[in-house]
This record gives structure tokens, sequence and C-alpha cells, in this order.
């Protein structure tokens, strides 16, 4: 039985556009968070050495995607930021190493410092790349303590800043908790460790617990955002980015939120690179929540560095997508100028992709539209965009969820 799918507008949604998108001086700063993800840092080596590693971010590119993060916090005001996982080179491995605990120091440091100045939270969810031993998802915050510069022990070490803790929010071994972001207490993120997932397992004691926090959400009537870093459904090789053991996975996560659906406002993942709109369905196939691919700031999967800006009402409900993107190309790997300027280009997916005024709520377009329509927005995103780099698969247009379940 098919519970989720899933449709990637754009499939990379970064490329070559003649908007570029600037708030006016005088305009009040529409309520915004800021992703930022997969950013790969190899901090000993430049740009040139990094990518044709493997893909990863150098130092010269991280210095720039940080100047560019600033800009944005300082222009637009975003109530937080959410860093979605896989902070060090992938060579880095395991992440317990010197090199890894460096690199991932780097990261979360430099955001801390930068979200730090604006007064906002930096919240975090674990990439496989951080974690020791990798693919097995087994999470440790003393861990992270060791090299987060954080004072107080006992503090938790992956949301950072003013935040607050719902009841039973703060699970600091298993690598995944809730936080109010926010000082009304309106808004929910919910971090999901879906690492652990990338390796059979029949453990649902994560879900169990989603469950809960949810249904206390829905009950003091707060919205909901979840993130996570590795993406259910199917992945760009064409295998479901969950395995399978015993439990369909992906069948228990739809379960576990298809009942609270009004509370949430949508998904975020990342992993894969790629920028993309998902759908994802009921058990019943209908429309029931709208996620987003979080693109990478490391190149390597034929991507342009890119981060983003999401925008939301009064009521929390997603209203658009501004992806700031890096013009980066293999072939002018060695220009520094290129390299350490990251420019003012992005892309509005209202304005620029379905062309519908401003403030037209995204949530509802995407939920509301047929297949076809959100077919058609992948298309004439090919058409517009231009990609750069090695394209090393082709991103998923329309896969379900259940992938491997069956």
């Amino acid at each position: 039985m098919k519970l989720i799918k899933y449709t990637t507008v754009g499939g990379i949604l970064l490329m070559l556009a003649s908007f570029i998108w600037m708030g006016s001086s005088s305009d009040s700063p529409q309520p915004c968070f800021l992703v930022v993800s997969d950013v790969h840092l190899n901090e000993q080596q430049h740009m040139y050495s990094a990518y044709n590693g493997s893909g990863d971010a150098g130092y010269d590119l991280w210095g720039a995607a940080k100047d560019k993060i600033a800009s944005i916090l300082k222009d637009r005001k975003p109530s937080f930021i959410l860093l979605l996982g896989d902070l060090p080179m992938h060579h880095a491995l395991p992440a317990d190493s010197d090199m890894a605990k460096s690199e991932i120091s780097s990261v979360i440091n430099s955001l801390k410092f930068i979200a730090s100045e604006h007064n906002i939270p930096l919240i975090y969810a674990p990439g496989n790349n951080d974690i020791p031993g990798h693919h097995n998802g087994v999470f440790s915050a003393s861990h992270f303590r060791a090299y987060t510069d954080t004072d107080n022990p006992d503090q938790w070490a992956m949301a950072f800043g003013n935040v607050q803790y719902p009841a039973n929010g703060r699970l600091s071994d298993l690598g995944y908790y809730s936080v109010w972001p926010l000082a009304d207490h309106k808004l929910r993120v919910i971090v999901l460790n879906t690492v652990t997932y990338l390796s059979k397992t029949n453990d649902t004691s994560q879900f169990i617990w989603l469950r809960s926090q949810l249904r206390n959400a829905q009950g003091l009537g707060e919205k909901v955002l979840i993130t996570m870093h590795v993406p259910p459904g199917s992945s760009y090789d064409g295998k479901a980015s969950w395995r399978k053991a015993d439990v369909c996975l992906q069948e228990v996560f739809i379960r576990s939120i298809e009942p609270y659906r009004r509370s949430i406002v949508g998904i975020l993942t990342s992993h894969t690179h790629k920028e993309g709109i998902k759908v994802y369905q009921d058990s019943q196939g209908k429309p029931m929540d709208i996620g987003l691919s979080i693109p990478g700031i490391a190149p390597g999967h034929g991507n342009y560095p890119a981060m983003e800006l999401v925008s939301y009402d009064s009521s929390f409900k997603l209203e658009d997508v501004f992806t700031f993107y890096h013009t980066y190309s293999a072939d002018s790997v060695t220009d520094q100028t290129n390299i350490t300027k990251w420019g003012d280009q992005s892309i509005s997916f209202i304005r620029d992709i379905v062309h519908r005024p401003s403030g037209t709520s995204l949530s509802d377009l995407i939920i509301s539209s047929a297949p076809d329509s959100v077919i058609a927005w992948q298309r004439r995103t090919e058409t517009i965009l231009n990609e750069a780099g090695p394209k090393r698969y082709d991103s998923p247009k329309v896969v379900s969820v259940t992938d491997g379940c069956e």
C-alpha cells in the first residue's frame, strides 16, 4: 500500500536565473528562518583540492558561505537557523576522529557566533557524516559537548541560543529532540535522528516519542516543523533511504504524523544536496504535508552551493522558498575571486517558477495542485535553469516513500 508520495520540483532548483531578490530597506522583513546543510568542510584545503577530492567545500567556499549567512541575517532578520547535518568532509570519517571533530567544531562554532550576534537560535540535526560509526546512527551528546565550546556540561549540545524545551523534549543521548525557537511557544521544531535508519533496524521508539510530541503540541495549539537529515522515500540511486528490516519505517512514520497533519506546517530534509518541493500523502493517497529538500553547501552532487530562506505567515504556514546560490562551477574552481564572493543571486519559487503573486501560500499551492501541475513546474525549472558541475544522478520527480516496504 502506498502511503507517501513526494514530488521533487526543480531537481537542482538553484542554477541560473535573471531574478535577484533583495528586500527593500523600508520593508518590514517577512517572518522567516534560514536553513543550511551538507557543508562537508575541508578546512585544510582550498576549493580546488577539496572538490577534486570528494566534492567537499574548501575553507574558501565556507568563508564565502559564512559571509552570505551573516548578510542574510542582517538584511532579512530570520527568526532562527536550522543546520541539517553533514558538517565534516567525507574522508574525515569516522566522526570521532580529530579531523572530523575539528571540522564539526569549526562549522558549529562559526554559526553559533553569527547567530548569537543577531540573538537568534541555532538548531542542529545530526547527519550521517557527523556520527561515530557513520551509518549506525549511534549519537552521543557528550561527544559533541567535547568540541562545541559548551561551558555548562548540562547544556543541550544541539540547540544554541535563547531556546526552551517542551516536556520530554531533551533526549541528549539519542540525537533527537524538540525545541521552542520563539518566545511565544507557538512553533515547535522537532528534530529527528534519521541517520539510524540507514542501517536495518526494527526500532520504532523514535516514532513513539514523535507521536507523543505531536499529541502534546496539538493539545497546546502549537504548530510543528519536523526536521531531519536523511529523508524518507527513494534516494537518488533508486533505493529506499531508510533500510527495511522486518518493519517498514516509512509506514510507521506516515502513520505517526497522519493524525496531526493540521498541526504540521512542513517537513525539512537534506542529505541528497538537491533542492526540491515534496508532497507527503496520507494512507489514502491524499496530499497531507509539504516537504522541502534543502540543498548543500558542498557542490559534489552536481549542485551549485546554496542555502534556503523560508518565509511563513502569522499561522506559520510556509509561504515561499528563496534559494541563495553561489555561481561556482568546476571549470572555474581555480578562480579565487569566483570562489570567495557568494554574490546576490537567488530564486523565489513562487515568483520565478510558478509565477504567482507575492503572498501566495506555498503550502496551499503545492498541497492543492494536481501532480501534473507539480511535474510541469519541474519541467519549467529544468527549462529555465542550467545545471553546473558534474551531474552524478537525476533527482527523483515522483517516487513513493514506501519503496522497499512491499
